[in-house]
């Protein structure tokens, strides 16, 4: 059974409502403890008949892949996962023929859930902490 994700009450002000700045409150998402790749690679191993260091070998290898098939162009699906791509930062310009890699300010990692991540994290519960 999975620990209920833990929230914290935040806020925004809202200045542009009227003549008073308005307060308006919500769920944030505190942060969580972050796990590695060994500790990753214990729980896998439990649950397979690979040993903790064959899945950390497996895992580093992915790591090194991801970035190198990322910029050879490729979007990666991971299935049961998710698909990892790239998206652009970019400046824009009026004419189309004025665009040109110049324009590209940076490059940003994408991830979107598989349907099975979504449909389970769709059951989550939640506790304010």
């Amino acid at each position: 059974m999975m620990s209920p994700i833990k929230y914290q009450v935040s806020h925004s002000v809202d200045r542009l409502s009227g003549p008073e700045p308005t307060k308006k409150y919500y769920p944030l998402i505190c942060e969580r403890e972050p796990i590695g790749i060994r500790q990753i690679a214990s729980r896998i191993a439990l649950k397979s008949t690979l040993s903790t260091p064959d899945v950390v070998g497996v895992l580093e290898a992915l790591v090194q892949e991801v970035p190198e098939l990322l910029m050879d162009n490729h979007s990666i699906n991971l299935e049961g996962l998710g698909n990892f791509r790239l998206y652009a930062k970019s400046d824009t310009c009026l004419k189309e023929s004025e665009v040109n890699s110049k324009l590209i300010t940076g490059v940003k990692v994408g991830f979107l859930p598989s349907v099975s991540i979504k449909k389970r994290l769709k059951g989550a519960r939640y506790v304010k902490v």
